[in-house]
């Protein structure tokens, strides 16, 4: 038989203000306990009733805390929106629910009762955070609680009131409102949990592998990595027993794990992945481009993250030959193609290749001015550089100095590492005003990033103190190698080589200088001319 507990019929609401603080939610707690199982039926599921009740919310951390299994459950007439909500963004869809939920602001219909129910609820919270400290548990259901409950004895619910009465007296007099957004921190995370575990037994009762892949997606673009690979790792099994371990939905979760594994070094699991959906792609008829694409791509990712650059840049090849039979040569895929084939070549000390591919990827994607392009135009410069080619350098620096700061604002780091090297684009031409100009504004951001003694700050003295060498400025010159000199020595000891280098550097500036006040001293005076009259 199943019991239901009634509260209307249990406790009287109605003089509610004559029991001690504590007296509900022990009693309630009680009641919870002997019974073993708590359902919440959360509807409307968008915007639920209970969470905008103070009663409920009082009874709903009191569950929690007394380590009570809670099951969620929300009427079949709105499982179809649910469901199509979650698969679209299942994170953005539960935050969104979780983040209106505020204590503070929760209803009742008696406005002593809220204070009465927020004054338990901030002792049963405090209770509770005292018993993790003292005892050091670790997981929720092995906490005791404020009423310090034996787990194999039901406290008298009396005694459970004054106890829990006793710690809302203690309570008071603190931050009412810095408890109040500890509570709803408490519920936000509870109810995302509840709410991804109703998704996840739906998706399952209707064997809908591709919504536990969609929830598995969610997850990985959250960066909950461990969530996501269990969630794929679900939808694997699930699609693999309903629609068959040789269908391409099914190469589509391995793949999509595949490159979850290499997000999380498992290069070897995710190349198993991969191989698996190629596996998949090659036996089955009329298979999809598209797939077969995504396939090669992440053997390419498998390969590239173990190194072996040969086999990479294979399959990077046949995704790019896919990408420009199926989507053009203007394409974005095809512009990806572009810079995994470039990047490999790169990798491989082949920057003539690679600069072939990267200055067709760029032609694409320019227009975009997102962070990939302006990575890619640096990565261009970078090549440019490497090989004496300032000036074939400057525009994509300038296009990148442009994207960055309008992305990330004029004061960031990267935008004080373009600098620098158009800085040192200048001082190569010998145009030393722009020169400074550039190389200045990256020691002024790379100072306040890191500070006046920080190693970053030591390179940017450096870049200043060649440009004033080549200029032959040596005093401007000797103060910034000092000041290198003495941010590595710090930071790094006198061994390292970059403390040699600026060491040598100052020396040689010394001596410049020692020899130029000896030249003038050496010098005869100029004659002085008396003209006769």
């Amino acid at each position: 038989p199943t019991f239901f507990w009634l509260d209307v019929l249990c406790n009287n609401q109605h003089n509610s203000t004559a029991f001690p603080a504590g007296c509900w939610a022990a009693a309630f707690k009680d009641a919870v306990k002997a019974m073993g199982n708590v359902l919440v039926v959360l509807t409307p599921w968008q915007d639920p009733l209970p969470l905008r009740r103070a009663w409920c919310l009082m009874e709903l951390v009191t569950v929690v805390e007394a380590g009570v299994p809670m099951h969620v459950a929300i009427p079949s007439s709105q499982h179809a929106a649910f469901l199509k909500a979650m698969r679209e963004d299942s994170y953005g869809t539960i935050a969104g629910i979780a983040e209106s939920v505020d204590v503070q602001q929760a209803e009742a219909f008696n406005p002593a009762d809220k204070e009465l129910i927020l004054k338990t609820l901030r002792a049963l919270h405090a209770g509770v955070g005292k018993g993790e400290t003292e005892k050091g548990a670790t997981n929720e259901h092995e906490i005791e609680d404020s009423v310090n409950v034996n787990k194999e004895k039901i406290v008298e619910p009396n005694q459970s009131a004054k106890m829990v009465s006793e710690g809302a007296n203690e309570s008071e007099g603190k931050d009412t409102t810095s408890n109040a957004s500890t509570l709803t921190a408490t519920i936000h995370t509870h109810l995302k949990q509840w709410y991804m575990g109703l998704c996840m037994s739906l998706a399952e009762k209707a064997k809908d592998g591709g919504l536990l892949h969609a929830l598995a997606s969610h997850a990985a673009k959250n960066n909950d990595l461990d969530a996501a690979a269990a969630l794929y790792e679900q939808a694997l099994a699930l699609k693999g027993s309903v629609l068959g371990e040789a269908h391409l939905d099914t190469a589509a979760t391995h793949t999509a794990l595949g490159y979850l594994c290499l997000q999380q070094g498992e290069v070897k699991r995710g190349l198993e992945h991969h191989e698996h959906a190629l596996r998949i792609c090659q036996h089955t008829a009329g298979e999809l481009q598209r797939q077969r694409a995504a396939t090669y791509l992440g053997l390419g990712a498998a390969h590239e993250a173990k190194g072996e650059h040969d086999l990479a840049r294979d399959f990077y090849l046949k995704d790019l030959e896919l990408s420009l039979e199926t989507s053009g040569e203007k394409s974005e895929a095809t512009a990806r193609a572009y810079m995994n084939v470039g990047r490999v070549l790169e990798s491989k000390g082949d920057d003539t290749g690679a600069l072939e591919y990267y200055l067709k990827a760029v032609v694409i994607v320019l227009d975009k001015k997102d962070m990939a392009t302006a990575d890619l135009c640096v990565r261009i410069a970078s090549i440019y550089q490497y090989r004496g080619e300032y000036n074939s350098s400057l525009p994509h620096l300038q296009e990148a100095l442009t994207i960055y700061t309008s992305l990330l604002g004029p004061d960031h780091i990267t935008v004080a590492g373009v600098c620098m090297g158009i800085g040192n684009v200048y001082k190569e031409n010998e145009k030393y005003d722009l020169a400074l100009e550039y190389l200045t504004k990256n020691l002024t951001i790379t100072k306040a990033t890191f500070g006046d003694s920080h190693v970053e700050t030591g390179k940017s003295y450096m870049s200043l103190g060649k440009m004033f060498e080549d200029q032959r400025a040596f005093g401007r010159a000797l103060d910034c190698f000092t000041r290198a000199f003495t941010i590595f020595q710090e930071k790094l000891g006198v061994s390292d080589s970059l403390t040699s280098l600026a060491k040598q550097r100052r020396s040689r500036c010394e001596s410049v200088s020692v020899r130029s006040s000896v030249s003038s001293l050496a010098s005869p005076p100029r004659p002085v001319v008396i003209s006769s009259v």
